[in-house]
């Protein structure tokens, strides 16, 4: 598995909820931990992961419908 398909998993019409995506973060650093030593920390896909994450926990703190069923916008 790769940073692009642990990602990709959370891309499309809709966002993901806070599990899934705290789900794909533990994904993110299993994979790493799984790399030889000294690789680079793939921050672009963790940052992304995370902001995914945030504005999940927003949405389900102030009520809105989350999980693959909300729509996606941006």
């Amino acid at each position: 598995m790769s940073t692009v398909s642990i990602t990709r998993r959370l891309t499309g019409p809709t966002r993901p909820s806070a599990a899934e995506a705290n789900d794909a973060i533990r994904m993110l650093v299993e994979y790493r931990a799984a790399q030889p030593r000294g690789a680079d920390w793939p921050a672009e896909a963790y940052e992304f992961l995370l902001s995914e994450w945030a504005e999940a926990v927003r949405r389900e703190d102030t009520g809105v419908t989350a999980g693959r069923g909300a729509a996606r916008g941006r």
